[in-house]
């Protein structure tokens, strides 16, 4: 809408409406009588009478439309641009009987135009009468079927006009309709697309009918010849006439269903939190009830979202009771890690767990996939893990017997990528085994150094085998593992951050900082240098050698 108040343009649009088909209905009339009838006496006074009636008629709809409209020009009015930001806010169930007072005007304004034309017709044609009468004017061979005829001719045009009125004013209340945002259809049984074209064909077939007809009286009753090419120059001109308003509807009906999937397009194309909008209802006819579906489907979806959102908030208080809630000291070790899923619940995962011996086991990994498959999966994984650490071994034989049982109860339908480090504080020894999992870093002496030891994730192969590496470590090392999410995070210049940038980013960490504020403050900083949303959980687990 443009910055004028919502309820002048709609009053001078109703207006030009008015006017537009009162004048055509004239010129119709006035071609009918001198082209058809053959009687044009005094033609320019019958005309300045037929225009005045016309004119009549258009300042009784005028009056009328004010009346109706009160609520309607008054709501508007408040939704005005000018208005807008310093008006409260009408309720729906407030604005529903006002969009209907609007709904409901052009059908209204049919039913007037209906009776209005039955009331004017007689009226003028007596009075013509009565005024060719006193001229001693030459009055029609027939006056009985004279009048007859033109009487229906007229109620058979006024129909055809009102539907036409109804077909604009329908258009145009659809524009200020919308400004309601209304989006449930109330129980009114008003309005059909077919209505107007079923009310078009037919008035005009009497229009045709009755012209022929009419034809044929007057040269049976006048002895002349029969008109043929008048005939015919009617019945194609109410065919044309029938058909440029059968294309304006059919035009208004394709432009309500394209704003319709124009909407839906919108909504699909929006993120999941903002797929629950909904279409304004402009019109009572079927492509209404069509918004109005689409709505109540939108209203059972947010439902069923609902309760999924709650079984997922469950779901992520669930998993994150498997992880690690704390940090964890363990000799010279201070370990701690943090997981962030993309959704509420994700398949990163990771463990600190200190043994009988009291060494130290770190195990990070990552899920395929995404959402409650791979949370689902993450459980199962975590559980298993902490058995198969219970019973020993090198982190090559754990993860070889993980493998192995994963493949057993999946059957090969995902993978997992697994990384298990052991420290043992009394060997200054780490052992060290991956199963497709990203290198883990070493921050030493202002430098990081990638460990770099790989094989194929679990769930691929059964007969994998997997390789246990030594390192010894010293006194202010940090070992730093993580998922390929955190690597995959796009940063403000819509570059990847990858391996050197959270490389540069690990030594950017205060040393003195304890492993847990060390890692929150660098996942805190990445989503404000992000522009993507998070497309994979990021996890990542830090082990601080000595103090």
């Amino acid at each position: 809408m443009s910055a004028k108040r919502l309820d002048t343009a709609l009053m001078q649009r109703l207006l030009r409406a008015y006017v537009a088909i009162s004048l055509l209905g004239v010129i119709i009339i006035s071609l009918h009588n001198l082209y058809i009838n053959q009687f044009d006496d005094y033609f320019g006074l019958k005309f300045v009478i037929k225009l005045s009636m016309g004119l009549s008629m258009v300042i009784v709809f005028q009056l009328i439309s004010l009346y109706r409209l009160r609520r309607v020009r008054q709501y508007l009015r408040r939704r005005s641009a000018q208005d807008l930001e310093r008006q409260p806010r009408v309720q729906a169930d407030d604005r529903l009987p006002i969009w209907q007072d609007l709904a409901t005007f052009p059908f209204m304004v049919f039913i007037m135009m209906i009776v209005l034309g039955t009331l004017y017709s007689p009226t003028y044609h007596l009075l013509m009468l009565r005024l060719d009468l006193i001229r001693e004017a030459e009055l029609p061979a027939t006056v009985g079927m004279f009048l007859l005829e033109n009487l229906l001719f007229d109620q058979a045009l006024t129909g055809t006009l009102a539907t036409l009125l109804y077909i604009t004013l329908r258009r145009i209340s659809r524009e200020y309709l919308r400004v309601f945002e209304v989006y449930t259809l109330p129980a009114i049984r008003l309005g059909s697309i077919m209505m107007p074209l079923i009310l078009i064909f037919v008035s005009l077939f009497v229009i045709s009918m009755l012209t022929v007809s009419w034809f044929v009286m007057n040269a049976v009753y006048s002895g002349g010849t029969f008109p043929v090419a008048g005939m015919f120059l009617v019945i194609g001109a109410s065919f044309a006439f029938s058909m440029v308003i059968f294309a304006f509807e059919a035009f208004n009906f394709r432009h309500s269903l394209r704003e319709l999937i124009r909407s839906i397009l919108t909504l699909t194309g929006k993120r999941r939190e903002d797929l629950h909008g909904k279409m304004p209802i402009v019109s009572t006819d079927e492509t209404g009830q069509l918004a109005a579906a689409f709505n109540s489907l939108q209203e059972r979806t947010e439902q069923e979202y609902r309760i999924l959102d709650q079984e997922l908030q469950l779901a992520h208080a669930v998993q994150q009771q498997l992880l690690p809630t704390s940090s964890v000291t363990c000799g010279p070790f201070t370990a701690a890690g943090l997981c962030r899923p993309s959704r509420q619940i994700g398949g990163d995962l990771f463990e600190c767990l200190v043994l009988d011996d009291g060494s130290l086991v770190i195990v990070i990994g990552d899920v395929s996939g995404h959402g409650v498959q791979a949370a689902l999966i993450m459980s199962a994984v975590v559980v298993l893990l902490r058995t198969e650490i219970k019973h020993g071994g090198a982190p090559a034989e754990i993860l070889g017997r993980l493998n192995r049982q994963l493949i057993d109860t999946l059957r090969y339908s995902t993978y997992v990528t697994l990384a298990l480090a052991r420290f043992h504080p009394d060997k200054q020894r780490l052992d060290y085994a991956s199963a497709g999992h990203v290198s883990p870093f070493l921050l030493r002496d202002g430098e990081v150094r990638e460990i770099s030891v790989s094989s194929l994730p679990i769930g691929i192969d059964a007969d994998a085998a997997y390789v246990t590496e030594t390192l010894e470590f010293k006194s202010g090392d940090r070992y730093v593992f993580y998922t390929d999410g955190l690597v995959e995070t796009f940063t403000g210049d819509r570059t990847m951050l990858g391996f050197d940038g959270l490389a540069e980013r690990l030594l950017a960490l205060q040393a003195g900082q304890h492993p847990e504020e060390q890692i929150r403050s660098l996942l805190d900083e990445l989503p404000q240098a992000t522009t993507e949303p998070y497309d994979d959980d990021k996890t990542l687990v830090m082990v601080r050698v000595g103090d």
